[in-house]
């Protein structure tokens, strides 16, 4: 596959990439290996999103790496946010959500005004003693 080609997604991905861009918050819930990340990203890129904040468990950061390369349509830069890290001006910041729990950390990320915000494995957030 050439670097200017992309996957091309199923239909109802794509009508899931546009149910997330249409929305300010949304939840895709669907089966796992389904193509939530593609979808997410798709959506990223049909709201030319800029300042894209991942937060994720830490061994997917590398695979959110993978995704983005893989679907996304424009080029953005990556930045993993690790202990000590600011968030990157522009681009997608990647970060676990074990170190969402840094006040220092957390205190950065709420500092900024994201165009989207993907939350992955979302029932990491159901309670405190879930996020490892």
């Amino acid at each position: 596959m050439a670097m200017t080609e992309h996957p091309k997604l199923f239909k109802y991905q794509v009508m899931g990439a546009a149910f997330l861009a249409t929305r300010p918050r949304a939840l895709l819930a669907d089966d796992m290996g389904l193509g939530k990340s593609a979808q997410a990203i798709r959506a990223c890129d049909l709201l030319d999103a800029k300042n894209i904040l991942v937060i994720c468990p830490a061994v997917a950061r590398l695979n959110w790496v993978r995704e983005f390369e893989k679907f996304q349509k424009q080029r953005r830069h990556f930045h993993m946010i690790t202990s000590g890290r600011h968030p990157a001006t522009d681009g997608v910041n990647i970060c676990s959500y074990a170190l969402v729990k840094s006040p220092k950390v957390h205190e950065a990320l709420m500092a900024r005004d994201w165009d989207v915000m993907i939350l992955d494995e979302a029932h990491y957030l159901k309670n405190p003693g879930s996020m490892q």
